[in-house]
C-alpha cells in the first residue's frame, strides 16, 4: 500500500468513524488541528475541530496539498478524552446536509457562511489572516468585510480564492469577534 493510499484511508476512516486525527498543515509543528474529518473533496478536507480541552471549536478547511503529517491514536488525542462531539447542533446538521451536495469544499464553506451570515476566518498562503463576513463571491474571488479582533470594522478586501490556504468558522475565536461586532451595532 502506498503512502498516498494510507493517507486517504486515514481520512476516510476519520470521516466514517469520527476518529480524531492531528492534522499538520502549517510550518510550525506546534500548531495543528485536532478533530475528525467531516467531508473529503478532491483538493481539500473539512475538519470538525476541538480545542486543547476537548471542546468543540468550529470547522476548518484544509487543502490536501498543505497537509504534511497526520497523527492518529496519539497520546495527545488520547488525553483529550473527547467524546463530546457527538452533540448534534442544528448548525452542524445544516452544514453536513449542505456540503454533501457540493463538490468544492472552499466554495461550499464560503457560500454556507455567506448565506448564514457566519463570520469566516481566512488564512492566506502568506499567513495573513482575515476575519470577516462574506459580501460577494464567485468561483475565483470573494469580497469580505474584514473585522478587527475587537469586532470593529477594518475595511473591505478582495481575495483570490487561489490565495487561501485554510478557513475556519464557528470556533471560539470567531464567535468572540462576532459577539463583539454585534455589541458595537
Amino acid at each position: 500500500m502506498t503512502i498516498k493510499n494510507l493517507f486517504n484511508e486515514m481520512l476516510q476512516e476519520s470521516m466514517l468513524n469520527k476518529t480524531f486525527l492531528e492534522i499538520y498543515h502549517e510550518e510550525n509543528d506546534d500548531k495543528f488541528e485536532v478533530g475528525y474529518v467531516l467531508a473529503i473533496f478532491d483538493d481539500s478536507i473539512l475538519i470538525h475541530s476541538v480545542d486543547k480541552y476537548g471542546n468543540e471549536d468550529g470547522y476548518c478547511s484544509i487543502f490536501l496539498k498543505n497537509i504534511y503529517k497526520i497523527g492518529k491514536n496519539t497520546k495527545y488525542i488520547e488525553n483529550l478524552m473527547i467524546d463530546l462531539l457527538n452533540a448534534k447542533s442544528s448548525l452542524h446538521q445544516l452544514l453536513i446536509k449542505y456540503i454533501s451536495q457540493k463538490e468544492n469544499c472552499l466554495l461550499a464553506i464560503i457560500e454556507f457562511c455567506a448565506i448564514n451570515n457566519i463570520l469566516l476566518n481566512i488564512t492566506l498562503n502568506n499567513d495573513v489572516v482575515i476575519n470577516g463576513l462574506i459580501k460577494q463571491f464567485d468561483n475565483d474571488s470573494l469580497i469580505i468585510d474584514s473585522l478587527f479582533d475587537d469586532g470593529s470594522y477594518e475595511g473591505q478586501y478582495l481575495v483570490n480564492l487561489s490565495d487561501i490556504s485554510s478557513t475556519e468558522f464557528e470556533s471560539k475565536s470567531e464567535k468572540k469577534i462576532d459577539r463583539l461586532r454585534k455589541a458595537i451595532k
